[in-house]
């Protein structure tokens, strides 16, 4: 796993400025989903990085992480962080990490933070990887396993959309979809269906294990980045209690 090049720590007004954070052209977002499949899948970027740390004012300072590494880390490791920023060093990509608790309550707080960001930095594409709770029939989600919802933008799989009124059990999905579709900003919504997970490594649970190396490898065609597959399946997610909130996809 490459280290990254660059640490700095950056604090965010509450307005949601900062002067110091630029985004690249495309953004991919993953969070402590269902299964932690949008943490482990982009924690696991084995190219060269700039890191950044941010520290968000509605959130405390001793924010718990949710998705860790087994160990302690070594002397080149970093240990995770809450809210974490890859930028590539040389590819058009800004990975952004949400790797904490986030109450339905407070998931706007982040949401608003990341829509002036993509404004200020003129996104052109903002990519959200995760695995949610939906209500479909069992034939369909056993024929289908992964999705792809698009909002003022175009396809970047060939994967089928949820339906459009297919109820999402995430307040984070939804807090982005509403914000993003709002502001108009291009959204692309890659998700797998799961179930709730238990504490431990991905590999405790098969269908966590398949849906990060399905979303590594589709993600490494799309866009010619590489992710350690073996360092993302030994991350550790420290479960916890959700608070859900129902919308469907296109309400």
């Amino acid at each position: 796993m490459a280290g990254a090049l660059t640490n700095q720590r950056l604090s965010i007004s509450a307005d949601g400025a900062s002067g110091s954070i630029h985004l690249k052209k495309t953004v991919l977002f993953g969070y402590a989903d269902l299964l932690a499949v949008g943490c482990r899948t982009l924690l696991g970027l084995s190219i060269g990085y700039n890191y950044q740390s941010m520290s968000l004012p509605e959130f405390s300072t001793k924010q718990s992480v949710k998705c860790q590494r087994p160990h302690t880390p070594k002397a080149n490791q970093r240990y995770f962080e809450p809210f974490q920023i890859l930028d590539c060093k040389f590819e058009e990509f800004t990975i952004v990490v949400v790797n904490t608790e986030t109450p339905a309550s407070k998931c706007h707080y982040i949401v608003n933070h990341l829509l002036s960001l993509c404004q200020q930095s003129k996104v052109e594409k903002f990519i959200v990887l995760s695995c949610v709770r939906v209500e479909l029939e069992s034939a369909y989600l056993n024929y289908h396993k992964q999705f792809e919802n698009n909002f003022n933008t175009t396809k970047v799989t060939t994967y089928p959309s949820l339906p459009g009124d297919t109820l999402i059990k995430d307040p984070m999905l939804n807090t982005i979809v509403q914000l993003f579709k709002i502001a108009r900003i291009p959204l692309t919504i890659i998700a797998t269906v799961g179930h709730k997970a238990h504490y431990g490594q991905t590999l405790d649970c098969e269908f966590a294990k398949e849906a990060v190396k399905t979303m590594q490898m589709k993600l490494a065609r799309i866009t010619g980045l590489e992710f350690d597959y073996e360092f993302s399946e030994s991350l550790v997610f420290d479960d916890y209690k959700r608070c859900h909130t129902v919308m469907a996809m296109y309400s």
